[in-house]
């Protein structure tokens, strides 16, 4: 197979860090954003050491970005008393090679672009391009953007997040309505020294009857603390969600949740400004059927999505990306044709993401509110079950110590893994 042109629907983290990835292999990408512009949209998200590993030894943004952000190694659990309840090791530079890092979004993003300058004879993106028709053929697909012009290309990569539009054109009638979670992540800042943190380790979540509140800082001093909770909210608008926030609604239906909470909380949420709040409405989509045709593939969320509970959504993008990268870069794998791959790709991170869910699930549903009699038993079963693993925290190798370069690629003596 002769040089490839991949061509990539998103310059989100899947797709930007795809295209770096293929250019680290001299392979020339072309990414599509509808935006016109890089977004600074997100707040702060967790990269545990799996997704730093691909940033850091696939992508190579790793050194640019671990001094922007806060690095830990431990969440500490408490009930509202006080009560230590345990913990989860999110980090280990012993055991995994990194620690955990806490970090905007936004300073990713950047980070990433920094890097495509790099490589600017190999990656072009069209900010302010979506793409309008798809057309598969024998040797290769064609896009025609919404102004009318096309670029060709061996194959589309679809890296457009939850509502991704590449999707509905993989399945057709199939793809499903991203359905909001119901669960509304809303949260905001502090300054450290305004906050008496009584004797609570941080990061750390507080669990009452309530549900939990997470509180973490994120800048590299650890002088800004940011907190985080789920709220039940009816979903709205785009505009809606922004002027919830920026109303002080928000904030102001968190005061009222959490009246009768100990401290830090009320102090933390008395000293909460309006502008420094931010919010996540969680979607979710049922299991695809499948993530690809001949000369298309869906990656990260517009393949699969997980609520933000385990921190891991970011990483299965990288992973997505770091993993496709290498199988199209491979000379051996090539030969099998690019519906074989997929097909080979779509089976390992299937596998893969299923353990992530796992834990996705079991983390949010310790964060349920309940009545004060089911917190009261909840509370003891907690620390039961975490004083079982060493120290009280709780610890998940599958998921941390995982390598996209010990995944298989395709060999000469086998047909297809699946």
């Amino acid at each position: 197979m002769g040089s490839q042109h991949i061509l990539i629907n998103g310059a989100g983290p899947a797709g930007l860090s795809l295209a770096i990835a293929l250019a680290k292999r001299s392979i020339r990408s072309t990414v599509f954003e509808i935006r016109s512009t890089p977004t600074t949209m997100g707040g702060a998200i967790n990269l545990a050491p799996n997704a730093l590993r691909v940033l850091d030894q696939t992508i190579g943004i790793y050194d640019q970005i671990r001094h922007l952000g806060f690095e830990y190694e431990y969440i500490e659990f408490y009930s509202d008393d006080g009560w230590r309840l345990g913990g989860v090791a999110n980090g280990d530079r012993q055991a995994y090679g990194y620690p955990a890092l806490r970090i905007y979004r936004a300073t990713i993003l950047e980070a990433l672009l920094k890097c495509i300058s790099d490589y600017s004879t190999l990656v072009t993106i069209l900010w302010g391009s979506s793409v309008n028709k798809i057309a598969e053929s024998d040797t290769g697909v064609e896009v025609t953007l919404h102004d009318g012009s096309t670029v060709n290309g061996d194959i589309l990569v679809g890296a457009d997040g939850i509502h991704s539009k590449i999707r509905e054109y993989v399945l057709g009638d199939r793809a499903p309505t991203p359905i909001y979670g119901g669960q509304y992540g809303i949260g905001g800042c502090v300054e450290r020294n305004e906050i008496d943190w009584q004797n609570f380790t941080l990061p750390a979540l507080l669990f009452s009857h309530r549900g939990a509140v997470l509180l973490f800082p994120f800048t590299p001093d650890g002088n800004n603390i940011g907190w985080a909770i789920q709220s039940t909210v009816p979903e709205k608008t785009r505009e809606g969600w922004i002027e919830y926030l920026n109303s002080g609604a928000a904030l102001e239906e968190v005061r009222k949740q959490y009246a009768d909470a100990g401290q830090p909380v009320q102090d933390i949420l008395a000293k909460t400004k309006v502008e420094t709040m931010r919010g996540w409405p969680p979607y979710k989509i049922p299991d695809l059927p499948t993530w690809h045709t001949n000369r298309v593939l869906l990656i990260g969320d517009a393949a699969h999505c997980i609520p933000p509970y385990s921190g891991q959504g970011a990483a299965q993008a990288f992973e997505d990306a770091g993993y496709l990268a290498r199988l199209l870069a491979d000379q051996t794998t090539l030969t099998f044709g690019y519906p074989t791959i997929f097909t080979h790709f779509e089976k390992v991170r299937k596998e893969r993401f299923a353990h992530v869910r796992e834990l996705t699930e079991r983390s949010g549903n310790m964060r349920h509110t309940s009545s004060k009699w089911q917190w009261f038993i909840k509370k003891y079963l907690m620390w039961f079950y975490f004083y079982q693993y060493e120290r009280g925290y709780l610890r998940d190798g599958r998921i941390f110590e995982y390598d996209i370069n010990k995944e298989p690629l395709l060999s000469t003596d086998q047909s297809t893994t699946d």
